[in-house]
């Protein structure tokens, strides 16, 4: 049996009347001859209510989820667009650690997840993703594609990696196997320059080479509570890459002017928050 899961269901639609549209949409084949719309605990869903639909066959479900996605609903006169994928009841599992899961880095600030999953379709089976927007001073989206299958995965990283939208290079990578580190209490003088030099003059680079330090450009912000600080994050190529970093970086202060400052590193969480607030 194949399931697919329908989201983004008006908040007053009913379950009969989800049935009924599904009938003028012509789904084929669904075998569950009732369903209860489902409130998600997704905080990022814009609604936060599914169905569940099953199919004996997975061509069926294959089916559904062609013709929900490209067949606006009409509720009330008003015409909602809703979601649909296969189920995973393991979703937030494969979030954390599925070789299929990408994420998709420096996105233009408009980019939406219709238009991630509309660009990344291409490559295979969708199963979930979403788009973060821009925050604070940041002037880019990133998105994050969990697919079927991972060799879709993998075609889409060699496909898609550094390839540009407009002005935009994008920058795709394995969510599972890269780490994103934060610094906080930056000087506010430091550009992304400064900060690959003295993240250099602290590592070996003959044992851990740069291009396996900064798999993209550090991106800098302000920070929120220190108006003279800055926040900067990047991604190392492995987990094990930015823990050794992160090491380095909080056992050796940046030296200005005779001065000492030192920076906090960890581990941004921020990622795997978007991850598991990803909506089926």
């Amino acid at each position: 049996m194949s399931s697919v899961i329908v989201s983004n269901i008006p908040e007053n639609c009913t379950a009969n009347e989800v049935q009924d549209i599904f009938k003028i949409m012509k789904i084929p084949n669904i075998s569950n001859e009732s369903f209860g719309i489902q409130n998600s605990k997704s905080r990022n869903a814009s609604s936060g209510r599914f169905v569940v639909l099953n199919f004996q066959d997975k061509t069926d479900a294959n089916d559904a989820i062609k013709i929900i996605n490209q067949t606006p609903m009409i509720f009330e006169n008003k015409q909602t667009i809703i979601h649909a994928a296969p189920y995973v009841t393991n979703l937030n599992s494969l979030l954390k650690t599925s070789l299929a899961n990408i994420a998709v880095f420096n996105l233009p600030p408009e980019m939406t997840t219709e238009n991630l999953k509309q660009i990344f379709g291409e490559f295979g089976t969708i199963i979930s993703a979403v788009v973060q927007k821009p925050h604070q001073n940041v002037k880019y989206s990133t998105g994050y594609v969990l697919f079927e299958k991972v060799a879709q995965a993998d075609k889409a990283i060699r496909c898609a990696h550094k390839q540009f939208i407009g002005a935009y290079q994008l920058y795709v990578h394995k969510t599972n196997n890269n780490s994103q580190v934060i610094l906080s209490r930056v000087p506010s003088n430091f550009g992304a320059a400064e900060i690959e030099n003295y993240i250099l003059s602290i590592v070996d680079t003959e044992k851990i080479p740069a291009t396996d330090i900064f798999t993209y450009l550090p991106k800098l912000s302000q920070e929120p509570l220190q108006s003279k600080k800055l926040q900067v994050t990047f991604t190392c190529k492995t987990r094990q890459i930015a823990l050794k970093v992160i090491e380095l970086i909080n056992a050796c202060p940046i030296n200005i002017n005779g001065k000492q400052h030192h920076v906090q590193a960890q581990f941004d969480l921020q990622m795997m928050e978007a991850n598991q607030s990803m909506n089926q």
